[in-house]
């Protein structure tokens, strides 16, 4: 894993490439979630 500076030490495309980022995790998260209910219905 690599250093990152904090936010607010980051330039705006930083955090705007962080935020998609983060971004993408939560669709991934939600969409095993989503799987995990179906199984138990």
């Amino acid at each position: 894993m690599s250093f990152s500076p904090s936010l607010d030490q980051m330039t705006p495309g930083k955090l705007r490439d962080l935020a998609a980022v983060a971004l993408q995790l939560q669709s991934g998260v939600e969409a095993i979630s989503r799987k995990i209910r179906n199984a138990y219905e």
